[in-house]
């Protein structure tokens, strides 16, 4: 499952994460910081 930014459009893939901010690949959506 894909999440999106409702406000940027940013499109978050848990099993990608996210290299450019340093959230590992698995890290699920629930476990990301606030901002």
């Amino acid at each position: 499952m894909k999440y999106k930014c409702l406000v940027c459009g940013y499109i978050y893939d848990p099993t990608k994460g996210d290299p450019d901010s340093g959230v590992k690949p698995g890290t699920s959506f629930e476990s990301l910081p606030d901002n």
